[in-house]
């Protein structure tokens, strides 16, 4: 017969065995809990906050979930495009990822301080450690000039994917199509939006990466093709995706689109860079540029017709220094000289724009050219080289569907 005692220390024995195997339960549970590890697939890393709040904003389009965290012990914000407790559903959005050049450098960092690729298991340390490097490497890089950083000249696009991507700046590249989808060259050039100075330029087909030093930079991009009208658009960089004509390519670079119209009869264009010596007839080297633009124009154009407008400072008669016979239009050395007014220089201005398209292989039917002297001055700006108004017009007169007169040269003959 069991005493009152026995009865109680049995009690006491069951209530402790339980109390133990919940204890185990517990602590079977938290270690479940502990090991089921969160998988982070990273596409960015910055030591600044802003730049990875920028680039996640510039990547929530593709990935709406992307966020970051901070990497404790690099001091680094990491920008993720997926979090899961799915070690393999990580390891496979990071295969696509690397696929594709834009996302070659993805990496899934975890809880457990593990970073993981599709090849192999890296450490942390050495990861931070080509972070820091290559950010470093990307900083020397930016000039900074109104409000705005910008790394030109650039090649490979891989280097400067990465680059940008750690520096959270935006790969651009600039595209001009005519109205039949045939691509063209052309002139791209930024301007500040409140004072229209433009301070970048670069050509079609050249990389230019770009990031804003405020929180909403409005950018404008100006294209300027020679016998097309120029055309300007405007957009915010930190928020590139809603302006139009602008698209993400599988590379990563934002591709800016140009469809300008072309100029039609008595319509103007500025040579800005047609830049002649002081008191010549005879051009810059510089002017090359302008002047093989304005040839494959009229060989692109064959029905075009034009009409060369020079003008140039007022002053007395002076020698004006004309190209020799051997039809050097650049060469000062051994000029040909005459004496005359501003109204002469201007007109041999013009007979040598015109004999270097002749010598080139145009008709000379095709080329008028009037000098202007110091009258009939241009609206357009002083020329940025030798700061004066001393501006060479081209002007469309017949677009090869019907001959219309020139009314500059109409205005001309009643003065």
């Amino acid at each position: 017969m069991e005493t009152v005692s026995n009865i109680k220390n049995a009690h006491m024995n069951k209530t402790t065995a339980f109390r133990h195997i919940s204890l185990m339960m517990v602590l079977s549970l938290l270690s479940f809990v502990a090991s089921a590890a969160d998988y982070y697939v990273v596409v960015g890393a910055f030591y600044n906050e802003n730049n990875a709040r920028a680039f996640s904003a510039n990547m929530r389009k593709r990935f709406p979930d992307v966020s970051y965290r901070v990497n404790q012990k690099g001091k680094l914000f990491y920008v993720h495009v997926l979090r899961t407790e799915a070690r393999d559903q990580a390891l496979s959005l990071v295969q696509t990822l690397k696929a594709e050049s834009s996302f070659q450098d993805a990496w899934i960092f975890s809880d457990n301080k593990d970073i993981l690729s599709t090849e192999s298991v890296s450490n942390e340390v050495a990861a931070v450690q080509a972070n820091t490097t290559e950010v470093s490497r990307a900083e020397e890089l930016w000039n900074d000039e109104n409000g705005l950083s910008f790394i030109t000249g650039i090649k490979d696009i891989i280097a400067a994917r990465q680059a940008v991507l750690i520096s959270s700046g935006d790969l651009f590249t600039f595209i001009v199509e005519t109205a039949d989808g045939k691509t063209i060259e052309a002139d791209i050039h930024l301007e500040t939006t409140a004072k229209k100075n433009s301070f970048l330029k670069f050509r079609t087909g050249e990389y230019v990466a770009l990031r804003s030093k405020k929180n909403s930079e409005m950018l404008t991009v100006v294209c300027d093709v020679m016998g097309y009208r120029t055309k300007k658009m405007v957009f915010n960089l930190q928020d590139i995706a809603r302006a139009r004509d602008i698209d993400k390519n599988n590379d990563g670079v934002w591709e800016v689109r140009f469809k300008p119209e072309k100029i039609g009869n008595n319509e103007i264009t500025v040579l800005k860079n047609t830049i002649f010596q002081e008191d010549a007839a005879l051009l810059e080297t510089a002017s090359k540029t302008d002047l093989d633009k304005l040839l494959a124009m009229m060989n692109d154009n064959p029905g075009y017709k034009i009409m060369i407008h020079t003008h140039c400072n007022k002053g007395l008669k002076r020698n004006i220094k004309l190209p020799n016979s051997q039809g050097d239009y650049f060469d000062v050395t051994n000029p040909l000289v005459k004496t005359g007014s501003d109204k002469k220089l201007t007109k041999e201005r013009g007979r040598t724009m015109r004999n270097y398209l002749v010598q080139a292989g145009i008709d000379g039917k095709r080329i008028q050219f009037i000098g202007w002297g110091s009258m009939g001055m241009p609206e357009a700006k002083p020329n940025a080289t030798t700061k004066t108004p001393e501006i060479v017009e081209v002007e469309l007169l017949d677009d090869g569907r019907g001959k219309v007169g020139s009314k500059s040269a109409i205005l001309l003959s009643s003065r």
